[in-house]
């Protein structure tokens, strides 16, 4: 287009040069020069193009605006304006998370950070140009989403099942959200209910052909496919588990703006938590640091107060790997004093490893750098610009030099905090057992709140030890560790009584283990920190979709009908509809308990009568009932060998076996296989 229109200008100045020269000298003299021309009419097209896009910037903002408006107005007619006014302004009053200043851009969620398929292509950009091409070429065919996009191949997310209210809590005045199920999800709920139960394994698979993004199947065929080590299949599932939600999300629900609270007590709610647990997981074995860290950071801000899964255990290693280490101590800066993070060991030793890496990294300008007409100042914001990609720091040596012993001064007060880090880091790294002291190797009180202590460290121990293999790490330890040797062998008064201070509190300060770490040691699945939790939590019977239920629970599942009891069951199914029915069906206890009643009612419709024909055509009939019933003893071995793999996983987390086994009420075993306590004990079932 440039090209053609400078050709037409070419042609009219050539015109009017010719016919000036022909009209006379007058005119002639006006157009003699074909470069100004050129340059005014440039100029004019330049303004007139300038004008015509200001306009449609106009345009565009005066219909973006237009389009607000009417969606307030919606949202007013439909939620009233009133309810809407009181609960941003309590929000804004007695959300602990408003706050001023630096600590307010922590409970900030970075949108484009929580989708880990964007950051894999952000890292491998030119080794994935094809798929970057083919993605973007579909994106305004897509619908926007936060977690994860639907794929190919995936069932029609049409008739869910699942919907989200918006509530006002009337405890905190906060505005918060509410999963929702309808009746049919509803009858679907309870067959899955049926099914696990009954230990049925292919009634529970069979649910995602009736229901395919039933969200309490997906997790528990997901934790099965975990157990089997088909991580791939797992992940598939849990992805499939966030889109059937995020499908059902509130217009008002914006992950982004760090103010969407839901409650763990409604058991709609749990299976959310639990699959952006599970997600986080799956993205932090694939390497995606930043969208662990901002995914953590939103399952933390759901629920602030109480943290049902304990998401704060996990935020820190997050932001170390992700190098986000300003973050993390705007983090400690906002909750540190209200919540005692320094005496949590993960906060203790990660914000000691964060002021070291970043004093390694960072890059150090030093004064003598200004002397050839520049000065520090400028020095530092060309390195900025230089290493703006990198994302590290630039420091003077003075600022260094602080900031390493500031690092130094925490790992110390981390290491007589807990002394056992080091023995239990020397199982993955042998150059810790090197430092030989009796003040490192603290035996195990039995004490409850030592016992505690221990699980957290440990908890961290497995979680970090990547971070702490470094080279240059160890040898940071060992030098800390060797100056509190000495120290302690000098007999140093202020150290010795920092040393039996942090061993009295040790010994006070975790009685009990909260239930939000409880459950997220379980879903951790670690197994050496599992083996530390009390007994009455490990002696549970624990289930994947709901892992240890909150006192306050608000579960419309929780009724009579759901107990496993047999006469309930059959009173469940008369409740249930079709689909409890059906899958009750499949369950091979139900099939054999059914074989029972029908042979007490031969027997007492059978008349007494003496001669061997009477007992013959008796014995002939319970034979076919018993031929039919053993078919279905297939089905059943398979899934007592499936239940079995997990019952001996569950003896193992254990310290003692024989204890955990007699441990087990022969009545609750009894209710456990199905048969009832009161039953004759003739050997057939």
């Amino acid at each position: 287009k440039k090209k053609k229109k400078r050709k037409k200008n070419k042609k009219k100045a050539r015109v009017t040069n010719t016919t000036g020269e022909n009209l006379g000298d007058e005119s002639g003299e006006e157009y003699d020069d074909v470069s100004e021309v050129h340059e005014k009419k440039k100029e004019d097209d330049e303004e007139e193009q300038a004008l015509r896009l200001q306009e449609e910037m106009k345009r565009k903002k005066e219909k973006e605006l237009a389009e607000l408006d009417d969606l307030i107005e919606n949202v007013k007619a439909k939620f009233g304006e009133e309810d809407n006014a009181q609960v941003t302004t309590s929000s804004q009053s007695n959300d602990p998370l408003q706050m001023t200043g630096t600590a307010s851009n922590v409970f900030l969620i970075n949108k484009q950070n929580l989708d880990a398929e964007k950051e894999l292509e952000r890292k491998f950009r030119q080794t994935h140009r094809a798929q970057v091409s083919a993605r973007r070429k579909n994106e305004k065919r897509r619908k926007k989403t936060y977690f994860v996009e639907r794929k190919q191949g995936w069932p029609p997310l049409a008739k869910v099942g699942v919907s989200m209210l918006c509530e006002r809590d009337e405890e905190t005045q906060t505005q918060v959200f509410r999963l929702k199920h309808s009746s049919s999800y509803q009858e679907i709920q309870r067959a899955f209910f049926t099914a696990l139960r009954g230990m049925n394994i292919q009634a529970v698979a069979q649910l995602l052909v009736v229901c395919p993004y039933h969200l309490d199947t997906l997790l528990q065929m997901a934790e099965m496919y975990t157990m089997h080590d088909n991580s791939a299949e797992a992940s598939e599932l849990v992805l499939r588990c966030l889109c059937a939600i995020e499908n059902a999300f509130h217009p008002l629900f914006n992950p982004s703006t760090g103010n969407c609270r839901m409650s763990y007590k409604y058991y709609e709610n749990r299976a959310f938590f639990l699959s952006l647990f599970r997600h986080v997981q799956f993205v932090a074995n694939r390497g995606c640091w930043g969208a662990a860290l901002e995914l953590s950071k939103f399952l933390l801000l759901l629920d602030p107060v109480n943290d049902p899964l304990c998401a704060l255990l996990l935020v820190d290693y997050f932001a170390l790997r992700d190098r986000n280490y300003v973050y993390l101590r705007e983090l400690f800066a906002a909750w540190g004093s209200a919540r005692k993070l320094k005496w949590l060991p993960c906060f203790a030793f990660s914000l000691a490893m964060c002021d070291f890496m970043e004093s390694v990294e960072a890059d150090v300008v030093d004064e003598d750098d200004g002397e050839d007409d520049e000065d520090v100042e400028d020095v530092k914001r060309k390195k900025k610009h230089r290493q703006k990609a990198k994302g590290t720091r630039v420091l003077t040596v003075e600022e260094r030099d602080e900031m390493r012993r500031r690092a130094d001064y925490g790992l110390e007060e981390a290491l007589l905090r807990f002394p056992e880090f080091l023995p239990l880091m020397g199982k993955h790294v042998d150059q810790y057992l090197s430092i030989n002291h009796k003040f490192f190797q603290t035996e195990l009180t039995p004490t409850s709140s030592e016992r505690n202590v221990r699980m957290l460290l440990t908890l961290f121990v497995e979680r970090n030890n990547t971070l702490w293999k470094v080279p240059g790490v160890v040898d940071w330890v060992k030098s800390i560790a060797g100056d509190i040797v000495q120290r302690l062998k000098a007999n140093d008064e202020e150290l010795d009584m920092k040393t039996t201070c942090f061993k009295e509190w040790r010994k006070t300060q975790f009685p009990k283990v909260p239930l939000n770490v409880q459950r997220h040691v379980l879903i951790s699945n670690i197994q050496s920190a599992v083996s530390l939790l009390p007994r009455s939590v490990t002696s549970k019977t624990l289930h994947t979709h709901d892992p240890l239920p909150p006192p306050n629970s608000v579960n419309i599942y929780d009724q009579p009908a759901q107990r496993s009891s047999s006469s309930t069951n059959e009173a469940a199914g008369e409740q249930g509809g079709a689909m409890w029915q059906f899958f009750q069906t499949l369950n091979p206890m139900q099939q054999i308990r059914e074989f029972q009643q029908q042979r007490q009612a031969l027997e007492e419709q059978q008349p007494q009568q003496d001669g061997g024909d009477a007992q013959q055509q008796q014995q002939q009939q319970n034979d076919e009932m018993q031929r039919q019933a053993n078919v279905n003893w297939g089905t059943l071995l398979s899934s007592l060998r499936t239940s079995f793999d997990q019952l001996t996983s569950h003896i193992s987390s254990t310290s003692n076996a024989e204890e955990f086994l007699a441990g087990v009420d022969d009545d609750e075993f009894n209710q456990f296989v199905g048969v009832d306590s009161d039953s004759d004990g003739d050997g057939s079932v």
